[in-house]
């Protein structure tokens, strides 16, 4: 899910946030039919309106009829959740994640991506971690190891 802070305001404008993801070296980052990237100008409440959440009303340039959902986030919109698929080659793929604050650097825009969910068809089970458990994991582990030094000090 793409979000930011650029809608309404700047729809058809030079600042124009974008998300890539990029599978070794080509964006799959695409509107589902598989040629339309994230941006700012290509997703908002006058083009492709399907895929978009607006969160902020009363702004500039804000459409009529495109209705606030007053989601407990500051972006002022976000796209639905999207789902990126692509075949990957035998052996290494590289990934790449990237936001283009376009025109400014003021206005943040950001990009979730739900934990678990990125994988290939044939998981098994072994997805990527979120990095909230990894950061739990860590944590775990530096403490531990902490207590361990603690207790040989006393002894």
């Amino acid at each position: 899910m793409f979000g930011s802070e650029e809608y309404n305001t700047f729809v058809n404008s030079g600042f124009n946030d974008t998300f890539q993801l990029l599978l070794n070296g080509i964006n799959i980052a695409l509107l589902p039919g598989g040629s339309t990237p994230v941006e700012i100008n290509t997703v908002n409440c006058l083009t492709n309106p399907g895929f978009f959440r607006n969160n902020v009303s009363g702004e500039p340039n804000t459409p009529a009829g495109c209705t606030n959902l007053g989601l407990d986030i500051q972006y002022d919109g976000l796209t639905v959740v999207l789902t990126a698929t692509a075949n990957l080659n035998p052996g290494t793929n590289s990934f790449e994640f990237l936001i283009f604050d376009r025109g400014d650097s003021s206005l943040d825009s950001g990009v979730f991506i739900q934990g678990g969910s990125f994988c290939s068809v044939n998981c098994g089970g072994n997805t990527v971690p979120e990095p909230g458990s990894l950061a739990l994991a860590g944590l775990g582990l530096f403490a531990l190891a902490g207590l361990r030094r603690r207790k040989a000090k006393v002894a």
